[in-house]
């Protein structure tokens, strides 16, 4: 290979990983998750009967865990365990996600949001610097952002509270929750989040 060949091709590879890392921008980072601490935060929170599992009237205190449970509960006993809620956040680790930027759609009392805001609220077991992600609804869909190294239009994955506030009317956090996670069944099957009061 001639040195001017060679040169040509570094300078093209250059370019293309440039191109592929944003141009100088920071690699996407998650917020840190720490499987063990934070299921057993999960059942120092929510199992107020202290049998080891979150089930029943406990689940609706934890919202983002109730949208998952089907997946999450391998036991099929109804209820989650810290081995259970542990499994999952090892999953989102081993997925090697950092962000993600799926769409939402939402109903409220039946009628599509098609204008208004949401905010997705991370469960407090998830820990106090995990970012809150915001978005605007635009023609019936939102994406979210939350803040993030690079400010990239995306979210980590996560537990969240759903907050939105619409002329279709209003849905409070704690009332309904979404587990973002691209490799769950639910994505996999919609491809974007439906969330309805």
């Amino acid at each position: 290979m001639k040195k001017s060949s060679f040169i040509l091709s570094c300078i093209i590879s250059g370019i293309f990983f440039a191109e592929l890392s944003g141009c100088g921008r920071p690699a996407p980072t998650a917020p840190e998750i720490e499987p063990e601490v934070m299921a057993k935060k999960a059942l120092e929170l929510y199992d107020a009967n202290g049998d080891g599992k979150i089930s029943g009237d406990e689940l609706d205190k934890t919202p983002a865990l109730a949208f998952s449970l089907k997946e999450m509960d391998t036991d099929k006993d109804r209820a989650l365990s810290a081995a259970e809620i542990q499994s999952r956040l090892e999953a989102w680790q081993n997925s090697g996600i950092t962000l993600t930027a799926p769409a939402f759609v939402c109903k409220i009392k039946g009628k599509t949001v098609k204008e208004g805001t949401m905010r997705l609220v991370p469960e407090a077991f998830l820990g106090e610097t995990y970012p809150i992600a915001e978005g605007t609804f635009i023609n019936g869909t939102c994406q979210l952002r939350a803040p993030n190294k690079g400010n990239y239009q995306a979210i980590p994955l996560g537990f969240y509270n759903v907050e939105v506030s619409s002329p279709a009317g209003n849905i409070s956090v704690g009332a309904v929750g979404v587990e973002v996670f691209d490799e769950s069944k639910y994505f996999q099957r919609n491809h974007m989040y439906h969330i309805s009061d």
